[in-house]
């Protein structure tokens, strides 16, 4: 991109280290990418440039020889979280906050589970703005999300999400251990303490 075309490197190189542990965090639950993103304070910092190399990323392993759709199809997913704490960041101190709470949004369906709709409308957002709708694995995860039948089940997005990207609809489900409700991180009880205090 010409955007990149002169002296200045895309990512800092105090950036490398902190962007790495973020992109291979297995767990994808966007409240516990928010969480970590806001208690690593070289990314926080530069939001920005995170969220563009991500983008450029996205573009790369789409489009290289030996295409890889489901890094490019992350990167994208990541790139967007990063942007939608850029939007909150720029928009007030108390907006990062705002963002989690309505992340944190349930329905009580009839049976009485919960069915995630902020997490989940916050994923279909983010989704139908990959840009590679022609790509294999976007058809495989749009497909349940937003081609379902009537009487088909409805699956949260970040199932359909996770499973396109890690093979597994959790990782912790698929461990058995116990994770918190809100954000999936491993806990022995309901909520763990960060998502607890963002309520």
């Amino acid at each position: 991109n010409a955007e990149y075309m002169g002296t200045e490197p895309r990512l800092k190189k105090e950036l490398v280290k902190p962007l790495h542990r973020f992109c291979i965090v297995p767990n994808l639950n966007p409240i516990r990418m928010i969480r970590n993103l806001k208690e690593c304070q070289p990314i926080m910092s530069n939001l920005e440039m995170c969220h563009k190399v991500l983008g450029c990323l996205c573009e790369k392993f789409i489009k290289q020889s030996e295409t890889q759709e489901t890094l490019s199809l992350k990167m994208h997913y990541l790139s967007l979280i990063i942007k939608s704490c850029l939007d909150s960041v720029n928009s007030d101190d108390s907006a990062m906050s705002k963002l989690l709470k309505m992340l944190m949004r349930v329905h009580v369906e009839d049976n009485g589970n919960q069915f995630p709709t902020g997490q989940d409308s916050f994923i279909r957002a983010i989704l139908k703005e990959y840009p590679y709708h022609t790509s294999a694995l976007y058809n495989q995860v749009a497909r349940p999300l937003f081609f379902r039948a009537p009487e088909e089940t409805r699956t949260p997005a970040l199932s359909v999400l996770s499973t396109a990207i890690t093979g597994s609809r959790s990782v912790f489900a698929q461990e058995g251990a116990p994770s918190c409700s809100a954000c999936d991180q491993r806990n022995p009880s309901l909520r763990c303490s960060g998502c607890k205090t963002a309520v």
